[in-house]
């Protein structure tokens, strides 16, 4: 049976872990994208920390990587914004491929990006490739409370509240959450933040999937502030009380059902010592209640596990901007990935 065939587009903090995974699960990169003057001419292989080469270079230039390697399936890991994916998501689709992003706002991007999602979605089928967001909220939050609400008899709420660890993020990411700085600067900056509230599109999707119509939406992000003075080895850094250590997230939703959601996540630094991977609690308000509690679960772990788990579904899925709610619910695949195709 051929291997599935993958280009590695972005390879930042996600990027870059789902190469081993992908590879144990036979998948075969031939083709590497990232303009990270630190990356670019070394082998993928090497990168990524597997021990061995795989014989593709890392290249700036995505003109070339994507016209000159026919491939099953892009990972595309750049953005949350799907507005600022676009043009990126659009390459990948014209070269024929099946694109793959972590990017939360492709979980369900139709609501707050309509005209985007149109025209990805009909590129898409002219050229007869999926393109679908994954991760976390797709098996852990997505599909699990889609699954949790089937054993209810009535629902009224969905409340999420999930917390992610920062100390193995990249320096860029403690940058742009400002952790190390004041926190009414850190407002000031989430005043003109472009990005949706982190569960926004989780949730909608979650409605989609129960044929529910929104009515309403709000939420924000704000700056998570330290206690006490610690330190964070991973970062080699010192935090001080009274500074940002990371950011929150709230969104609210309402439904012309009369179900509401809440979600808040956090994503913050931990002291040394007391770093876990981090949690979520999930709770159906209903009859009968669930509640639902998850804890030091590996966020980024999971984020990557959850995307190369999802490869043969985007090969698989119809043509166009497939949502989590269209997804069939994800699946752990014990062998070879390629061996989910016959």
């Amino acid at each position: 049976m051929t291997k599935i065939k993958a280009i590695a587009y972005g390879l930042g903090t996600v990027g870059i872990d789902v190469i081993a995974p992908a590879v144990d699960k036979g998948i075969e990169f031939v083709g590497a994208i990232d303009i990270n003057p630190d990356l670019v001419g070394r082998d993928l292989g090497e990168a990524a920390g597997l021990g061995k080469d795989l014989g593709v270079k890392i290249s700036a230039d995505a003109a070339e990587v994507l016209a000159n390697n026919p491939a099953d399936v892009v990972f595309l890991s750049l953005f949350n914004d799907v507005r600022q994916m676009q043009p990126f998501i659009e390459d990948c689709v014209r070269a024929g491929l099946n694109v793959i992003t972590p990017a939360d706002d492709a979980v369900y991007p139709w609501a707050h990006a309509p005209e985007v999602s149109a025209a990805i979605d009909e590129l898409a089928k002219s050229k007869g490739v999926s393109v679908i967001g994954s991760g976390l909220s797709d098996a852990l939050v997505v599909s699990l409370v889609a699954s949790l609400a089937g054993a209810c008899h009535n629902l009224s709420k969905v409340k999420t509240d999930t917390r992610s660890c920062l100390n193995h993020a990249s320096a860029y990411d403690l940058q742009k959450f400002g952790v190390g700085h004041d926190p009414e600067i850190v407002r000031a900056m989430f005043a003109d933040f472009d990005e949706l509230p982190a569960k926004r599109t989780t949730f909608e999707a979650i409605a989609a999937d129960m044929g529910l119509k929104v009515t309403d939406f709000g939420g924000g992000y704000w700056p998570v502030v330290a206690e006490k003075d610690f330190y964070v080895p991973e970062h080699d850094l010192h935090v001080k009380a009274g500074t940002t250590m990371g950011i929150g997230s709230d969104a609210t939703l309402e439904t012309e059902e009369g179900i509401s959601f809440e979600g808040v996540i956090r994503f913050e630094l931990y002291p040394e010592g007391e770093a876990d991977a981090g949690h979520s609690k999930m709770t159906l308000s209903g009859t009968p209640d669930i509640s639902v509690v998850m804890s030091d679960i590996d966020v980024h772990g999971h984020v990557c596990y959850q995307i190369v788990n999802r490869v043969p579904d985007a090969i698989k899925a119809a043509p166009g901007l497939i949502t989590n709610d269209e997804l069939p619910r994800p699946k752990y695949r014990a062998f070879a990935l390629d061996s989910y195709l016959s």
